[in-house]
């Protein structure tokens, strides 16, 4: 019994060192990326406070500049299902030009789940779908965007713009394409 119970100290002692180590590490990435972007902040060319919308030629300036990774520190990012995800939440799908039928990937697993947004035509669509429970105590309301654009930065900006008006949304983890006309 008492080779258990040196051997688990031993152990735990190791495990405290290395999970030291590792914490060290970080806040020494931490203080590399901090000091970057005290070197950095003369040359943010684009400022746009948080209330703003930023502009189509706003956006096609920045698309050139060098982002740093700290820039996207207010992108929240969850790993799960997204036809999952709770109701709380507007759900966006974003259709592309060549899959109309949303035959592929995470568009496929919302048609699938709500076959409903293969009846929308338009090219910017919101289903929402209310519950209610039979005593009427629980209402639930479940929104999903249907938004479809065609490969230009001007159709994609506009789209992304009538997202955001809409609220806080999950998105579909899709990225449209790269080869954009800029």
């Amino acid at each position: 019994m008492e080779i258990l119970k040196n051997e688990n100290n031993r152990l735990k002692n190791e495990l405290d060192k290395q999970t030291q180590i590792y914490k060290d590490e970080i806040n020494k990435i931490k203080r590399s990326i901090n000091n970057q972007n005290e070197g950095n902040k003369q040359e943010q060319k684009i400022y746009m406070p948080p209330d703003e919308e930023m502009t189509l030629d706003q956006l096609r300036e920045a698309i050139d500049l060098e982002w740093h990774p700290e820039g996207f520190l207010n992108s929240e990012i969850k790993v799960g299902n997204p036809v999952m995800a709770g109701d709380e939440m507007i759900k966006v799908v974003v259709v592309e030009p060549e899959d109309k039928g949303m035959d592929r990937s995470v568009q496929r697993l919302y048609r699938d789940r709500f076959p409903e947004l293969t009846d929308l035509s338009a090219d910017f669509e919101i289903l929402e779908q209310i519950t209610v429970t039979k005593a009427g105590a629980n209402k639930s309301t479940r929104k999903i965007i249907l938004t479809k654009y065609d490969e230009t930065l001007e159709s994609v900006w506009n789209m992304l713009c009538q997202v955001k008006r809409t609220g806080k949304c999950v998105g579909d983890s899709h990225t449209p394409p790269r080869e954009m006309e800029r």
